[in-house]
This record gives C-alpha cells, structure tokens and sequence, in this order.
C-alpha cells in the first residue's frame, strides 16, 4: 500500500558555511585518532586501512574504496586506480538513506552525499586510528539533531567489517527513524584483474546474488567462470555478506525499491538477483531516546567454500557472534602493533604527533620489507641454505664453522664470530642475509 508521505529536504538550500579544515589528535572509547574536521573543504585524497593479516584496503575521502584480502585478484570491489576510486562513491562502496521523523514532519537525510551537501547544516570528520587499522567516517547534522558514523575495521577470522551508528543528539526528544544501509557493486568471488579491465560487462551477466538466510546473510557467486572453451567451469568460491546487530531487517539486494522506501510504499524482502551487480542493504526502523544510538555491523569475507559458508550460517545469528567479532577485531589490533614494536616502531615522547609519525613511518617499512620472524633470532638450516645457494665454495670452505652455528642463533652474537674468522665474503653473505 502507498502511503505517499511527505518527505522534507532541509530548510534552506545551500546555506552551508565555509568552515576551515582542520586537523588534531583525539582519543575516543580509549583508542587515539587523528581527526580531520570538515575534511570536504580538501581535495579529495586516498586513505589506508591495514591489518597484521591478509586484508587491504584503499578508501576515497569521498566515501568510494576497493578492498580484499591477499592482492587485488581477490577484491570485494572493483579494483581500480585511485582518481577512479574518487568517482565510485555513488555507485561503490557504502550508501545510507535516513528518513528522520521529528515533530510531525519526515526529513530525509543521506549522509555523506555530494549532491544534498548544503541543504542541512551538517559537520563531516574523518578519524584515522593511528594504529592504521581503523577508519571512521562521521556526519553531524545539526538541522536534524541527530548524527551518523560508520567504521571500516578488519578481522582475520571474518573478514572485513563496516561498522555504522546512528545517534540521536538531542537533550530531550526521542527520534524516530527509519534507514536502508549497505554497500553497493560487491564483487562474487573468482573475477581477476584482467577480467575486471576487459570483460565487465560479461562478468556482470555471470553474477548471481542469494539470500541465504532471512537474517541477513547473501552469497554472491559466479553462475560459472567465463571461459572461451566448451567445457564447463564451476564458480566453488564464494564472497559472503552478513549483518550483525540488527533484529528482523528486511534485506535488499538492489536499489530498486529506494524510491518507494522514500514514499512509504510496501518493502519486499529480495531473495535472489541475476546478471546484475551486487548489493546488501538492510532496512530497519527504531526510536532512539535522547542521547542514545544504535549500532550495526556489515562483515564480508571473500574465498569461502561450501564448507565454510554452511558453517558460518548455523552460527552467525547466535547470541555469542557479537562478541567473537568484537575480540577478533581487538586481538588484530595488538597483532597489529606487535609487528610495529618488532621494528622499534613504539615510542613514548611528550609529542604525540611526531610519536604517531614514527609509527606510522614503522608501519610502512614493515609493509614492504617484512619483520623478523623471530625477533632477532635465525634458524640455521635457512641460514646454511642461503649460503649455500648464493656462494657454493664460501659454503664448503667454511663448512666446519657453518654445521657449528645452534639450531636457533642470536644474529648479533653469530655476526661477531663470524667477523672474527676474517673471511670477508662469509660476512657479506651474512649482512645481506636480512
């Protein structure tokens, strides 16, 4: 049934102040952050996220990304060059449509959108852990007294995780709202860089996005791999989509009924979409009391097999997942930065910005060139077979000495005594060693 409601768009157009860009270290729920205030008034630049494990992550300030685990032929969305990635965000990446019911009147509200900027007097931040790890995006809206942030975080056990919270800022007025939230163009799993470049529009016929349960679990696959040959080619990987926080949404896989949500038409429930591009959406509806918000998360995983999804969907409606997701986020984070302390990348200094500076230099270097495994302990068979590989009578003259290093050496005790027996090209080969 249509309702055909009336739907307010702010008051006055274009009345957005210039407000100057800024930028400070802030500490939230515990964890530092830089912060960038009003970060529209730049142009737009291309962000970060990492994790100690698989996963990566290229976000535009404009809200568009491409990210996956491993490189970019496992990608959740397209994998694309940056000024591309600039121009995605209406099309890739996270969308949320906000109808806010205040004092008998419906406002829409979609954050982050270029297009309605200026119609509300609104504030954009952007938060950056200095971890690396964590990725905050945060709009108030001080027209509609209410604010909306999301988070991209990462998680080894589940993947990748967009974390979103709707907060009513109000003293003493309870809010009604209604949202559809997700991410757009999710990527099935099996389609490769080349394929992305020079058979989209053949992928997109190949695609097929499942509900795979009511309570907020899609699939999105490959009917079969594109192949010039006549024999068949079966997609036996799959990228899962979840949601975690919300009760009963209703769950779209397209935006065909946006406009309608809009109205206050009817809402179906989608179960299945073909040769199509992928979405997730869900669509909710609550009260929020004054100074309260509610949160919830969207976690995707890239690479499942039958296995692994029918598991993850016996388990991840229950009571318990809200909790493991959580600890798993946590535990990253400190994996995160034990691999920066392996590489003196901690420091305590009364100057916080050059302290977070000097992690984040760490971070970087140990992003190309690794960590040792084991502080600085070296296993000999590793080392005997570098040595032997690179200069086979360096190896034999100095057998004696080589088959006498420990099992597990310390290398700045091994690197003394190898100085000691004065042969130059042995201590070369050590240095270049690590």
């Amino acid at each position: 049934m249509n309702i055909n409601r009336q739907v307010y768009l702010g008051k006055n157009l274009f009345r957005q102040p210039l407000k100057k860009v800024k930028g400070k270290l802030v500490n939230l729920n515990g964890e530092e952050y830089y912060k960038i205030s009003d970060f529209t008034g730049l142009t737009p630049f291309l962000i970060t996220v990492v994790s100690h494990s698989d996963h990566w992550m290229f976000v535009s300030s404009r809200g568009g990304l491409t990210c996956g685990r491993r490189n970019a032929d496992t990608a959740l969305f397209p994998y694309i060059t940056d000024d591309k990635i600039h121009d995605a965000g209406p099309n890739t990446g996270p969308m949320t449509i906000i109808l806010v019911q205040r004092k008998g009147k419906t406002f829409f509200w979609q954050p982050f959108e270029e297009k309605y900027r200026g119609i509300y007097n609104t504030e954009q931040n952007i938060y950056k852990a200095t971890s690396g790890d964590t990725l905050m995006f945060e709009e108030i809206n001080n027209d509609l007294k209410s604010a909306f942030t999301y988070k991209w975080m990462t998680s080894d056990k589940f993947g990748l995780i967009r974390e979103s919270t709707l907060i009513n800022l109000t003293d003493d007025e309870d809010i009604r709202y209604e949202w559809i939230d997700g991410l757009q163009n999710i990527m099935p799993f099996g389609v490769n860089r080349n394929m992305q470049a020079t058979m989209s529009t053949l992928v997109d016929a190949y695609k097929k996005t499942e509900l795979a349960d009511k309570a907020g679990m899609v699939i999105y696959s490959l009917s079969s791999v594109p192949v010039d040959r006549a024999e068949p080619s079966e997609a036996l990987y799959a990228n899962v989509v979840w949601q975690c926080g919300l009760d009963d949404p209703v769950i779209l896989l397209s935006t065909d009924q946006f406009d309608s949500f809009i109205t206050g038409g009817d809402i179906i429930q989608e179960n299945t979409i073909k040769g199509r591009r992928g979405n997730f959406f869900v669509k909710a509806g609550m009260d929020i009391h004054a100074h309260q918000h509610k949160s919830w998360r969207i976690i995707a995983d890239l690479g499942l097999g039958h296995d692994a999804i029918i598991e993850l969907k016996h388990s991840f409606h229950l009571p318990g997942m809200k909790m493991q997701v959580e600890e798993d986020i946590l535990k990253g984070r400190e994996m995160l930065k034990q691999l920066v302390a392996c590489a003196d990348g901690m420091q305590c200094t009364a100057d916080r910005m050059r302290t977070s500076r000097h992690y984040s230099d760490t971070l970087f270097n140990i992003m190309r060139g690794g960590v040792f495994s084991r502080d600085y302990r070296i296993m000999k068979d590793d080392f005997l077979s570098f040595v032997k590989q690179w200069n086979r009578p360096v190896y034999e003259k100095n057998s004696k000495f080589l088959t006498s290093i420990a099992s597990q050496e310390d290398y700045p005790g091994l690197q003394n005594r190898i100085r000691q027996l004065n042969v130059i090209d042995l201590e070369r080969l050590s240095l270049e060693y690590l």
